[in-house]
């Protein structure tokens, strides 16, 4: 074989890559004062979680602890309207009517206003409540 009729070697084959496969070009900053200024970014997106975090974990306590306030009365345990009826009549006359009528009063509105007196504010039903006569209902 002749050398010289060989073929001449071809250029190695370039293939176009397509957009989307290729690296970003912003990936890596060419300049330092770049480099900062990503750095910077980044840790101040992180100081924003953190703080949106604390923000969320304040407000679901709020939540949590409005939520358990309220709804005392209905998770209430059966002997919830006695004991209840039982402080706020202490100091009645009456003081076997006045644990009747204030049980009553108790199961339908599922809460009984501390003391024993007064203080109906902290149960609007308790207070809206009213006998035949239209005096209270509950003690």
């Amino acid at each position: 074989m002749n050398p010289s009729s060989d073929p001449p070697p071809s250029p190695p084959r370039q293939y176009k890559v397509p957009a989307h496969a290729r690296p970003p070009h912003h990936s890596l900053p060419s300049k330092p004062a770049q480099a900062v200024k990503l750095i910077l970014i980044n840790s101040s997106s992180q100081k924003n979680k953190d703080q949106t975090m604390k923000l969320l974990f304040a407000l679901l306590l709020c939540c949590l602890i409005l939520t358990s306030i309220f709804m005392e009365p209905a998770l209430a345990k059966p002997g919830f309207c006695e004991s209840k009826c039982r402080a706020r009549c202490a100091k009645a006359k009456k003081q076997v009517r006045c644990e009747k009528y204030c049980n009553i009063c108790c199961a339908e509105c599922k809460c009984v206003p501390s003391g024993t007196y007064g203080n109906k504010h902290q149960c609007p039903c308790y207070q809206k409540m009213r006998n035949s006569k239209g005096q209270p209902k509950c003690p």
